[in-house]
Parts: C-alpha cells; sequence; structure tokens
C-alpha cells in the first residue's frame, strides 16, 4: 500500500509510537523490524519508517546489523548493568555541580519539582501482592523525570543528554523492577529521600540515596533481565538468548530488602 504526503506530523508520530514499541519490547530481541510491514502498520510510507529506524539505531536503541537490516535490541546484563552504573556517575555528578550552581532558579525548579511533582497515587503498596499496572508506569515515568530534572543539575548538555538516552533504553528493565512490592516501595522510598536531601541542600544523603535504589536494581540485574526475556519469548527461551541472561552470574541475585548485598556477604 502506497501513502503520500507524509507530514512532519506523520514522521514525528511514526518516530514516537515506534520508539515507545522498542522500548517496551513489543518486538521480540533480536526481531528483524521490517520496513514494509511497519509502515503498513502505521498507515505512513516507507519513508518515515526508515528514517524512524535509523534514529532509533543511532540512539542504541536498535541492534546495528549492516547490510542486514534493523533488529530489536537484544536484552544482555552486562550492557544493562553498564548503563544502570554510568547513569548513577552522570546523576551524582549532576547533583555535586548542581549544588554549586550559581543560578539559584535551577536549583529551585528542582525543588519544586521534587515538593509537588510526587503523584499522590504513589503510596506505599502491600508487601504481599504484586503492584498494578498503572501504578508501575506512574512510578517509573516519576522516576525518569525526576533523573531528567536531576542532570538538567549539571548544565552539561552531554550529560543530560545520555541521561536521557538511558533513561529510554532501561525503561522495559525498570518496569519490571518496580512490579515486585518491596522494590517499589523502596524506590518510593527513595523519592522522598532524595527530595528531602535536596531541599535541605544535602547533597551528601541525595547521593547516598541514589547509590542505594541503583544498587539495588544492579543486584536484581540478571533475574529481571531473565524475565524480561521470557515475557518476550513466553514459549520458551532460544539458546544462544539464554545464555545473555547468565552474564555476571550471581552478582545480582535479589536480597529481598531495601538494601544491597555487601561485598563479601553471602548469598
Amino acid at each position: 500500500m502506497t501513502y503520500v504526503g507524509d507530514s512532519n506530523h506523520d514522521q514525528a508520530r511514526v518516530y514516537n509510537e515506534l520508539k515507545m514499541m522498542v522500548m517496551i519490547y513489543r518486538f521480540r530481541p533480536g526481531q528483524q523490524l521490517l520496513i514494509g510491514e511497519l509502515a503498513n502498520r502505521l498507515r505512513v510510507s516507507s519513508t518515515p519508517v526508515r528514517e524512524a529506524l535509523i534514529r532509533l539505531q543511532a540512539e542504541g536503541l536498535l541492534d546495528p546489523m549492516p547490510r542486514r537490516g534493523f533488529f530489536a535490541r537484544m536484552l544482555n546484563v552486562k550492557e544493562m548493568v553498564d548503563l544502570f552504573e554510568c547513569g548513577a556517575l552522570i546523576l551524582k555528578q549532576a547533583l555535586v555541580q548542581g549544588s554549586h550552581a550559581v543560578d539559584t532558579r535551577i536549583r529551585e525548579d528542582f525543588r519544586a519539582f521534587m515538593s509537588i511533582s510526587v503523584p499522590h497515587a504513589l503510596a506505599p503498596n502491600d508487601e504481599t501482592e504484586l503492584v498494578a499496572e498503572p501504578r508501575v508506569k506512574q512510578c517509573a515515568d516519576y522516576l525518569e523525570q525526576m533523573y531528567r530534572k536531576i542532570a538538567s543539575f549539571s548544565l552539561n548538555e552531554i550529560m543530560i543528554s545520555i541521561i536521557g538516552n538511558i533513561v529510554d533504553r532501561t525503561h522495559y528493565i525498570r518496569l519490571i523492577d518496580l512490579e515486585m512490592p518491596n522494590r517499589f516501595n523502596c524506590a518510593l522510598r527513595s523519592i522522598s529521600e532524595v527530595a528531602s536531601a535536596v531541599q535541605a541542600g544535602d547533597v551528601t544523603r541525595a547521593v547516598a540515596a541514589l547509590d542505594r535504589d541503583f544498587d539495588l536494581s544492579i543486584e536484581r540485574m540478571p533475574a529481571l533481565v531473565r524475565e524480561g526475556v521470557n515475557r518476550a519469548y513466553p514459549w520458551g527461551t532460544p539458546a544462544p538468548l539464554a545464555m545473555h541472561t547468565a552474564e555476571i552470574g550471581g552478582r545480582c541475585a535479589s536480597t529481598g530488602t531495601c538494601r544491597p548485598r555487601e561485598r563479601g556477604e553471602s548469598q
């Protein structure tokens, strides 16, 4: 089917729709994304689809396969750990830089965001029940807004861009992580602690709260990636894909508590 005269609105819509589909793994890891099929599905010509896929590949949301086409990114424990660790480092540095910012409007903007923007629906979850999907999404969205806001503290456009990219690439894993009530509640406590520390000007405490929350996710990473792969392949995980979930195996088993395991602590 041919569509004539794709508008700028079509191009933006196609990019945004494909980006969300890629971020939440509507395509199986390793699946080839066929331009013609996607164009028909989105009711546009192949041009905006191709442009969107090129852009998503440049952003690291698709796996590069030169001369073979576009493929959904594989879920990889090491890559996810690297992204979380990199994000934590940048956010901590942004907090430090922000605390010394000459422009007080930046600090006040962040404090205002932290004091009034926490959704009222984000009350602690019953520890015996899985967190409902709307609450998971709401918490993930808020956390990601908070990360972007903290990054803006740095006044460094590169750091801001990197955090935006990391947030997008870790979105799917973050959703899975927050489904567990203990992690959901720990994340709420982390938000509260970062907020109160920022409002009090206590950068050390804000950094420590961020550190703890990121460490908890990193500890759980093999289980999170394994669950993500299982959801993408409900009929069974292909052997090569399953090997990705074994990387750095044992490093990140969940402790079931609100603190990461200490070095040398038994599992």
